[in-house]
């Protein structure tokens, strides 16, 4: 790819962002991040029957965090798809079963996120202005 090529590339990717109202990171920060520990957190509870000082520790929040993810007071809309949710259980499994430890499923999730462009449909939900055929986050 020639040094054109890539600038031209480059600016297209800012003029996109000036129109968003939200950076992917934000989406992540804000949105991502507490669904995923909304979705540990529940799936800790309801399956492995964990109090939520143990859940706490797990994740690294407070008590007070934990209930209000099991009382949908925290991340309230759901944000991930059946298929997706099936890997989060995949995940909490493996650290139940002290295969893996949390921050390390939780990056793992954020990758797979990234990968499967997951994160685009979720930024898409919280910013109207993000193009149906995107891509920025994955431009070279």
């Amino acid at each position: 790819m020639n040094i054109y090529l890539k600038l031209e590339t480059y600016i297209n990717s800012l003029q996109l962002f000036t129109f968003m109202k939200l950076i992917p990171q934000e989406v992540e920060l804000w949105y991502v991040y507490p669904s995923l520990r909304k979705e540990i957190a529940s799936i800790m509870a309801e399956e492995y029957f964990l109090k939520q000082k143990d859940i706490a520790k797990k994740l690294k929040v407070t008590k007070a965090a934990v209930s209000n993810y099991l009382n949908k007071k925290r991340s309230k809309k759901e944000i991930f798809d059946n298929s997706f949710k099936i890997e989060i259980e995949k995940s909490v499994k493996r650290i139940m079963d002290q295969q893996s430890e949390t921050d390390k499923e939780i990056q793992s999730l954020f990758s797979l996120i990234r990968k499967n462009k997951t994160l685009c449909k979720i930024h898409r939900m919280f910013d109207d202005k993000v193009p149906k055929e995107c891509g920025v986050c994955y431009e070279k």
